[in-house]
C-alpha cells in the first residue's frame, strides 16, 4: 500500500504573458494498494488493484473560495478508468528486464529469485548479476553531466 498526501500549484497565464499561481490544492490521502507479483520468467503483474484520490482543501488562493465537490467527482470516475488502464498493462505481465531497460538500470540482470515466506511476510531473494562496463560508462556520463561538459 502506498499513501500520502501532495499539493498541487494551479497556475494561470496572464494576458501580458507572465503566469501566476492561482492557487494551492490539497490532497486527502492518496492510497494505492494491490498485490505485485513476479513469475518464474520475470515478469511483473499487478493484482487486487485499488487507487483513491480525493481533494480536501485549497490554500494560497488569489481568486476566492474554490468548491472542490465537482472536481472530486470528476476524480471518482476517472479512478475505474486510471485502475483499469493498470490492470490491462499489466494483464499478462510487463518484463522486469524492459521495465529496468526503461528505467536506465539495464546494469543489472536478476538470474534467480526466490521467496521465502514468514508469517505475515516473505523475503525475496534475488540473485543479480552486474554489467561493470555498462554502469561505468553510465557513471562517466553522470559525472560529465554534473560538471556541464
Amino acid at each position: 500500500m502506498f499513501k500520502a498526501i501532495l499539493k498541487f500549484d494551479i497556475n494561470c497565464t496572464c494576458n501580458n504573458g507572465t503566469v501566476a499561481r492561482a492557487f494551492t490544492i490539497i490532497s486527502d490521502d492518496i492510497s494505492f494498494k494491490g498485490e505485485l507479483e513476479i513469475d518464474k520468467n520475470f515478469y511483473v503483474k499487478l493484482k487486487n488493484l485499488d487507487f483513491k484520490l480525493k481533494f480536501k482543501d485549497t490554500e494560497n488562493s488569489v481568486i476566492g473560495d474554490i468548491n472542490l465537490s465537482f472536481l472530486n467527482a470528476l476524480i471518482s470516475l476517472g479512478e475505474g478508468i486510471f485502475i483499469n488502464l493498470i490492470r490491462a498493462f499489466f494483464l499478462f505481465g510487463f518484463p522486469l528486464g524492459a521495465l529496468l531497460k526503461f528505467l536506465n538500470a539495464d546494469v543489472i540482470n536478476l538470474d534467480k529469485i526466490s521467496l521465502l515466506p514468514y508469517e505475515e511476510y516473505f523475503a525475496i531473494l534475488l540473485t543479480p548479476k552486474f554489467n561493470f562496463e555498462k554502469m561505468k560508462g553510465i557513471i562517466i556520463q553522470w559525472i560529465l553531466r554534473l560538471l556541464g561538459l
